[in-house]
């Protein structure tokens, strides 16, 4: 997590020192956009594009050490006890393919967003952002559900996947 940290720092005082953020004020408004978690990636389209490869880098990092450290909840939900050590352990075979997972996530998530804020934009009404909100939200947490239900399935129960050919 420090290092997550530490990398997005040093991406803002690069930001900082080579792009004219209108002085301080640009840099502290920058800061407090970056801290306060960028939830919603079409927020910052008035800023500088470098500040997408911030979000891009800090969500799939994020989303990375979840998947990472979250496998003791399918344990926990099957009423096993499964320490953070234990969860983060079996995951290293599978460093990649998860930060391709999160990678897809996260272009979801914003594909997703993309298209709320075209809609709202378009036809000036909430209410049809708000239900495909509420279809994005219901959609990644499903797909993080079935990601950390098959994960804990195949490094800790040891079960094949089905449809997986192994040569």
């Amino acid at each position: 997590m420090l290092i997550f940290i530490a990398g997005t720092f040093i991406l803002l005082i690069f930001i900082r020192n080579f792009i004219n953020l209108q002085g301080s004020e640009g840099f502290h408004d920058l800061l407090a956009l970056v801290m306060m978690d960028l939830q919603d990636p079409t927020m910052i389209t008035a800023l500088n594009p470098l500040l997408w490869l911030v979000w891009l880098i800090k969500s799939v990092c994020f989303i990375w050490l979840a998947y990472r450290i979250s496998l003791y909840l399918p344990a926990a939900a099957i009423g096993k006890d499964m320490r953070l050590r234990e969860a983060w352990r079996p995951t290293s075979e599978l460093k990649a393919q998860i930060l391709l997972l999160a990678g897809f996530e996260v272009l979801v998530y914003f594909g997703i967003s993309a298209a709320v804020f075209w809609v709202s934009a378009l036809i000036g009404a909430v209410v049809p952002a708000m239900i495909l909100f509420l279809l994005q939200t219901w959609i990644l947490t499903l797909y993080g559900g079935s990601i950390l239900t098959t994960l804990y399935q195949y490094l800790i129960e040891k079960r094949a996947l089905q449809g997986a050919t192994h040569s």
